[in-house]
This record gives C-alpha cells, sequence and structure tokens, in this order.
C-alpha cells in the first residue's frame, strides 16, 4: 500500500471591504446600470451578518491584492455582464 504525503492546509481568508446598505447597494447598482432601481425592491431591516470584517491576515498573505471601491466592483462587474451579453448576441447572429 502506497503512503500518501500529508497536505498543506488550505487557508481560509476573511475578505473586507466597503460596508454599504441595501438601499445604498441599489443607488450605487442604479448609477452604473441607469434604470435598475426600478427593478429591484428592498424592505425591512438590515441583514443580520457581519458588516466590519478584519483582512489583516489576508493583506499579509497576499500584500498586492487590490481593495476595489463597492461603486467600482458594481461598475466592473456591470460591464463584464453588459459585453457578455452583446457577446451572446452577436455569436447568434452569426456574427
Amino acid at each position: 500500500m502506497r503512503r500518501i504525503a500529508p497536505q498543506r492546509r488550505a487557508q481560509v481568508f476573511t475578505v473586507g471591504g466597503d460596508i454599504a446598505d441595501t438601499r445604498t447597494f441599489i443607488a450605487q447598482l442604479d448609477k452604473a446600470v441607469p434604470g435598475a432601481r426600478e427593478l429591484i425592491t428592498c424592505s425591512g431591516g438590515a441583514l443580520p451578518v457581519a458588516s466590519k470584517l478584519d483582512d489583516t491576515e489576508l493583506r499579509r498573505a497576499y500584500p498586492g491584492l487590490l481593495r476595489i471601491p463597492l461603486a467600482q466592483g458594481i461598475r466592473e462587474t456591470a460591464e463584464v455582464f453588459r459585453f457578455t451579453t452583446e457577446t451572446q448576441r452577436t455569436q447568434r447572429k452569426g456574427g
């Protein structure tokens, strides 16, 4: 029987970032995707999740890791979706 070498344990990190409530998120999304606010609703109180997370260990392990502000992340994600949608439309048309 072959002996399996011990594996290095996986590292687990907390990812920090901007803190925003749902209404702020929707407002930022509406700036990146005009009209989005009309398609999304929210009600009730805040979700019971931790809001401020310490990502010191992540930053120590990966010192060059970018910190992307919420508005930029939403904008860049919307651009990816637009590009993907346009690419799919073009492919369906045979172009």
